[in-house]
């Protein structure tokens, strides 16, 4: 049995037998816990070892196994479900922070500049920068850290606009939407609702990213809480409570929609653009349109539960349309009216194996889906007939390649480069193989910055590889953060800024007219 279970482990650890390495490390607990019983069970009966060893030893273990978890709490879960520990009456790191003092500053958000990073995934919602030159080498020059501080807890990541970015963060019992000045990290302003959203292998905090636009900050909160916000002050303009639209609850939300409301806000024209839901059973609203300056809903879209992932704007067959990868399937809409014009099956349940990366547009008619838990890619085409009738085929779908559980890929045609299963890989996209997989970084965050990729490891540590389909080229690397990491990367002009769970960074990248 001993060596039954050593072997399995082994397997488990070494390979990709199981399509998701969580899985894998579930059943090497279980595993684990069968030996530990074998082994118990061995020494008690079956052992010649004296009678005293035999009664004393099992008691020790037994009282171990109660002991640990009620001096020990789990306090977060990696990506692959491994658990960190820590003492049981220890208080969560959002809670010993300060409350932050009411600021009175004012700060410019109407201004942009060509180095702005104004949403989720950058300016195209790509996960792309195109207008900033890296250098290629940080063995001969190193990134410089600007400042590093605590934060409060979350998955938000940092939008950038004039010198300012704002988050959204958990302290204590307020779920903030806070706005720094890059430069010195200094906080200007602070919008904060009663509201703390918590699940243990998902952890504590708002998960979405806001949207700056236009002089206002859009930001929607692990609970559903749907902020319009003045960009000088963090004062509401407006706010809508989507559960409450929907008509659910916040414990029926979080039976249905398990790790919380994740996803970014969307700006279509005048309106703002969110995934809405609905309790179990429906009715649902997969998207619901806002007015961007009043906050009267304009439309609803189609019938479907929601998923992790965040709207998109793309243009197929000459038509703009919304895309949104659901629970159990991916839709276009029409993005002036929310009329769904396709859909196509894509499965998933938001409680379990759930979906979070974006819907990506190839080309006119091609749309390209990842995900983790065996999902892994399917690319299919959408065609327009006779104006009106839409048609969807899968092209083709291989379930080894871009298993992105936390994050999305990035294109260079025709290549993707994605954290595929924790890993770095490199798909050419026309024969649908890899071209190679190389580093261990965990469900990191990754950054194509012109032929460069930045890639965040899921322990804060960002490394600079080249986006090149020949080889794995690793071209510097540093430790940004403490904490775990699974927050978006966010650059603005030189500087980089990184999250964690406790932990944000400001890092001055070396350009490479430098």
């Amino acid at each position: 049995m001993m060596a039954t279970c050593g072997a399995l482990s082994v397997i488990f650890v070494q390979t990709d037998l199981l399509g998701d390495r969580a899985i894998g490390n579930v059943l090497i607990l279980v595993l684990c816990f069968a030996a530990t019983i074998t082994c118990l069970v061995w020494f008690t009966f079956c052992s010649g070892y004296p009678r005293f060893l035999r009664r004393l030893v099992p008691l020790v273990v037994i009282a171990a196994l109660v002991a640990a978890p009620l001096s020990l709490r789990i306090k977060r879960m990696s990506g692959d479900l491994v658990p960190s520990l820590v003492p049981r009456w220890s208080k969560p790191t959002d809670e010993l922070l300060e409350q932050p003092t009411q600021l009175l500053e004012t700060v410019d958000l109407n201004v942009t500049t060509s180095h702005d990073f104004p949403q989720f995934l950058g300016l195209q919602r790509d996960q792309q920068v195109r207008v900033t030159h890296l250098a290629h080498d940080w063995n001969i020059r190193q990134p410089k850290v600007l400042w590093r501080q605590s934060v409060g807890a979350g998955w938000s990541a940092f939008s950038a606009v004039n010198g300012f970015a704002v988050t959204m963060e958990q302290r204590g019992n307020l779920e903030l939407t806070s706005c720094y000045e890059i430069a010195t990290g200094r906080m200007v302003w602070w919008q904060g609702n009663k509201a703390r959203f918590s699940e243990f292998r998902g952890g504590v905090g708002p998960r979405s990213t806001p949207t700056i636009h236009n002089g206002k900050v859009y930001s929607l909160g692990a609970t559903g809480l749907l902020n319009c916000l003045d960009g000088r002050s963090g004062n509401v303009i407006w706010q809508q409570n989507l559960l409450e639209a929907v008509g659910t609850t916040l414990v029926e939300d979080q039976s249905e929609v398990t790790w919380g409301r994740s996803a970014s806000p969307l700006i279509v024209d005048d309106m703002v653009i969110v995934p809405g839901g609905g309790p179990q059973g429906g009715p649902y609203a997969n998207l619901i349109a806002y007015d961007k300056q009043s906050g009267v809903e304009v439309w609803r879209g189609g019938p479907y539960q929601i998923s992790y992932s965040s709207p998109q704007i793309a243009t197929i067959q000459g038509v703009r349309q919304i895309l949104i990868v659901n629970e159990d399937t991916v839709t276009g809409h029409d993005a002036v009216t929310g009329k769904v014009l396709w859909e196509i099956g894509w499965p998933g349940v938001s409680s379990n194996q759930a979906s979070s990366s974006q819907a990506v547009a190839l080309s006119e008619n091609r749309v390209l889906v990842s995900k983790a838990y065996g999902g892994g890619t399917m690319v299919f085409e959408v065609a327009l007939h006779d104006k009106d009738r839409w048609t969807v085929e899968e092209l083709w779908h291989e379930k080894r390649l871009l298993k992105t559980k936390f994050t999305n890929v990035c294109l260079r045609e025709p290549y993707a480069f994605g954290l595929s299963d924790g890993i770095l890989e490199c798909v050419d996209l026309t024969a649908h193989t890899r071209q190679w997989k190389r580093g261990r970084f965990g469900h990191g965050q990754i950054l194509l910055v012109d032929e460069l990729l930045l890639i965040q490891s899921e322990r804060g540590e960002i490394s600079l590889v080249e986006a090149s389909p020949e080889k794995y080229r690793l071209r510097g690397k540093i430790q940004a953060v403490s904490g775990q990491s699974w927050n978006h990367l966010c650059l603005y002009g030189s500087l980089l800024l990184v999250r964690s769970d406790q932990e944000a960074t400001c890092l001055d990248l070396p350009l490479a007219e430098e």
